[in-house]
């Protein structure tokens, strides 16, 4: 914990060093640097930290403007680069009772029982809205026209939790304009019988009627929706969130981040929605600059399959418990061979939705034909999610250089995941192994509500309910919800470390994580956030 003698070097070579506007010490800093991981203080100047080391030698570079801060021994550590989420605005909608938390998986019976009552004293009109698991996803008789006959006339949507497979009623379809023959979009599918849709939507499909439904709220909505997250956010201690723009095209996203007042730092990554060739995604040249302060767009989405909760990632060997049926391909082999060359050619990070062992085989192998690795390396494809990157898989993830981001709250399913994969599932979802092999690994939460806590993620890829051994340690789970975030984004030169030279985005938190077991992580809160110098969040039991 005392000043290195590196500092001491440093402050000699730069005598003219600026006068800190800020300083914290009498703090425990995580610095997430590898080569000095842990200091005392840390000096800011500007928008930039001055010097990282010693209470007593940080203190010593203080001058009659500086604000200083004592910490009071508490933990210091990066701000937290969140590597994935979601936000947009929301219609008002009537919550159907479905069941408790984030998961629920109610039957059939269930759900057209919630509907009646939820339609008795809704308005007109008014959508029913509820979130479903895999019973109602693999249940044959789950229709619109079930839904039909009890909704009254109204719109009612039930989301899959995953993200991935949609169920409508008549009243739904009308209300976003899409009729009952409608051909399926790209990377997306409608359910039939006899040519007629049956209410069920899939991959692209969903994702369409979610951006529809957002978009129709507004501009207001949407600002107000980022400046709520942002603000969710530096509660935590999250100065940088990586957007997977779902809910809204890049310039509708783009305006309302600028007018959301947003303190925190956005990286974009667009998600084109082609209408009939994956071409169309490419329509829209990188905006490099957005002029907006702390926004950014950083590269471009493409799901290529779905989850196997709904066994919809594309997998090598069929379903334990579906006979003959291993999942599918969003778009076909070409399209994914061309979102690659695009890439290169457009020199765009890609980020691949991609769960499925049998798909991630597909995508990194098309990489390696395309071009050498180490071009791939400089580009640094990313996984999203990458539950499927199997161990046999391993070796040349990490001669591509792609990152895996994966999505904590993910890793609490080991039943159904071992009723999908059966003995495979041994080798599905791994952390620890891809790490210790080489694929750089960040973090994010890709929820909402409860989910979006970082200390929780962080708590859940410690213990790892799916796979223990898989677990990481704490400061590997802290180092990829910071460091490993910030390299995901290609921005480690500039976010995810305390050092000199870095942007000043630190958090100063309520408890020490590395004092506490892991299932009190989720009770952590940030007392102090800062993004580039300015104080973005102060809680009001600092003072206390």
């Amino acid at each position: 914990m005392r000043l290195p003698a590196l500092l001491t070097v440093i402050l000699a070579a730069a005598p003219a060093l600026a006068q800190p506007t800020l300083i914290l010490h009498n703090a425990r800093v995580f610095t997430a640097d590898a080569d000095v991981a842990w200091a005392e203080a840390v000096a800011v100047t500007g928008e930039r930290i001055t010097a990282v080391g010693s209470s007593e030698a940080i203190l010593a570079l203080a001058a009659d403007g500086t604000h200083t801060i004592d910490a009071g021994g508490r933990l210091v550590i990066p701000g937290l680069n969140d590597a994935h989420v979601h936000s947009g605005p929301w219609p008002d909608v009537v919550p159907l009772a479905l069941g408790a938390g984030p998961m629920p998986d109610p039957t059939l019976a269930e759900v057209t029982a919630a509907i009646a009552a939820a339609s008795e004293g809704a308005p007109a009109g008014a959508i029913l809205n509820g979130s479903v698991g895999p019973t109602i996803l693999d249940d044959p008789e789950a229709t619109r026209l079930a839904l039909d006959a009890v909704a009254s006339g109204r719109p009612v949507i039930l989301w899959g939790w995953t993200g991935h497979g949609v169920l409508f009623n008549t009243a739904a379809f009308e209300l976003v304009g899409i009729p009952l023959d409608a051909v399926d979009p790209p990377g997306g599918a409608y359910g039939r019988a006899d040519g007629v849709l049956t209410g069920r939507l899939d991959e692209y499909a969903g994702v369409a009627v979610s951006r529809l439904l957002a978009e129709r709220e507004g501009p207001e909505a949407a600002a107000a929706s980022y400046r709520q997250l942002s603000e969710r956010a530096a509660q935590y201690g999250m100065t940088s969130l990586q957007l997977m723009a779902t809910q809204a095209a890049l310039p509708g996203a783009l305006a309302a981040l600028r007018d959301s007042g947003t303190r925190v730092r956005w990286d974009l990554y667009h998600w084109p929605m082609p209408q009939a060739d994956v071409a169309e995604g490419w329509a829209e040249q990188p905006i490099v600059d957005t002029g907006i302060p702390r926004v950014s767009v950083a590269g471009v989405k493409w799901m290529l399959d779905g989850t196997p909760v709904e066994r919809g990632a594309l997998m090598r060997r069929p379903y334990d418990d579906r006979a003959g049926w291993t999942g599918f391909l969003n778009f076909p082999p070409s399209d994914v061979r061309r979102m690659l060359e695009a890439a290169l050619e457009r020199d765009e990070q890609p980020a691949f939705h991609v769960a499925g062992d049998s798909s991630m085989a597909l995508l990194l192998r098309t990489m390696l034909d395309l071009a050498p690795a180490e071009q791939w390396r400089a580009l640094r494809v990313r996984l999203e999610h990458g539950d499927g990157l199997a161990p046999d898989l391993i070796p040349l993830a990490a001669d591509l250089g792609v990152v895996l981001v994966q999505n904590p709250l993910h890793l609490t399913l080991p039943e159904i995941m071992a009723a999908r994969l059966g003995d495979r599932a041994s080798g599905y979802q791994l952390l620890r192994t891809p790490l210790e092999a080489g694929v750089p690994v960040a973090l994010g939460a890709d929820a909402g509500g409860q989910g979006f806590n970082p200390y929780l993620n962080m708590m859940l890829a410690v213990v790892h309910p799916m796979h223990p051994s898989e677990g990481l340690s704490p400061d590997q789970a802290l180092v990829a919800y910071t460091r490993g975030g910030a390299f995901a984004r290609r921005a480690e030169d500039e976010r995810g470390t305390l050092r000199a030279g870095m942007l000043a985005d630190l958090a100063m938190l309520s408890q020490n994580l590395f004092e506490v077991p892991p299932n009190e992580w989720p009770a952590t809160e940030s007392l102090l956030t800062i993004v580039g110098g300015d104080v973005v969040y102060e809680a009001a039991s600092l003072d206390e």
